[in-house]
């Protein structure tokens, strides 16, 4: 039994590791042999690592794409028509109501 554990926790290290090294931008194969072989210590060595420029780059994206959508789905009423509309329309289509360029 307890090395059937002692299996598993090193199995679960590898998924672990090889989780945090894609997250940071690194392959994460290397992240499942540090996980596997080093165990608890390289899953500590892969949250150390800094992530690399492609992920800081994804990161960012993936937050101006959040900020989009959660644009995307606030409401504004056009004053014209009282038209419910999505954050991010720029022309009602019920009355050709043009928004400000800061509205939503």
């Amino acid at each position: 039994m307890a090395l059937f554990i002692s299996i598993l926790v090193w199995l679960v290290t590898g998924y672990f590791g090889g989780y945090i090294f894609a997250h940071k931008g690194y392959s994460p194969r290397w992240g499942i042999v540090w996980g596997v072989v080093l165990g608890p210590l390289g899953l500590g060595i892969a949250a150390l690592l800094p992530p690399t420029a492609e992920a800081r780059e994804r990161a960012i994206a993936e937050s101006a794409t959040r900020q989009v959508l959660w644009q995307a789905n606030q409401r504004q009423v056009c004053p014209s028509c009282t038209r419910e509309n999505s954050g991010i329309t720029k022309i009602c289509p019920r009355c050709g109501h043009r928004f400000p360029q800061g509205a939503g």
